[in-house]
């Protein structure tokens, strides 16, 4: 069977060459500007009107993140007017969903410092009273606080607020 060109045909087949030509501007991963230019239907032959095909649009490239590094532990000191009297410390461990030491106590000058040893979970040490806020504390990571004045303090896993502690801070 033989076909023959006819204008309709004509007209069809550069309809569906325009689309291809616009498909392939909108699906590369280069920046295309400018359409490919038009083609011309053969002499006598009735051709389509031309249309520009707007510029193809590339994403952005992809970022990749920095590789992780490990913060310096943080530190917060809470506020009074009194000055620290002692250097000591205390050591909270985070463990099995729990601070193993639910309640410490430490002197006035003296730094808690929690350490998260759960492996694969984040955690935080939150004071319930808004002094402190370690923020979400990976596997490994410390955070300090510095008593600067007598109190008792209840913190908590803003992250699992089941886990709860208490720090007793003595003149």
């Amino acid at each position: 069977m033989m076909t023959t060109k006819t204008p309709a045909n004509s007209r069809l087949i550069a309809l569906i060459a325009a689309a291809l030509l616009v498909f392939a501007a909108c699906s590369s991963s280069t920046d295309a500007t400018t359409a490919a230019p038009a083609t011309t239907a053969a002499p006598g032959a009735a051709s389509a009107p031309a249309t520009t095909a707007a510029p193809a649009t590339t994403a952005a490239p992809a970022t990749t993140a920095a590789p992780a590094t490990t913060a310096a532990p943080a530190t917060t000191t809470v506020p009074t007017t009194e000055q620290p009297t002692s250097a000591g410390s205390a050591a909270v461990s985070i463990v099995n969903f729990s601070f193993n030491d639910h309640t410490t106590t430490v002197s006035v000058g003296d730094t808690v410092t929690f350490t998260n040893n759960e492996a694969g979970i984040a955690h935080t040490t939150t004071a319930i009273e808004g002094l402190w806020d370690s923020g979400n504390m990976n596997s490994g990571d410390t955070f300090d606080i510095t008593f600067t004045e007598a109190g008792t303090f209840n913190f908590f896993c803003s992250i699992h607020p089941s886990m709860t502690g208490t720090i007793t801070v003595t003149e």
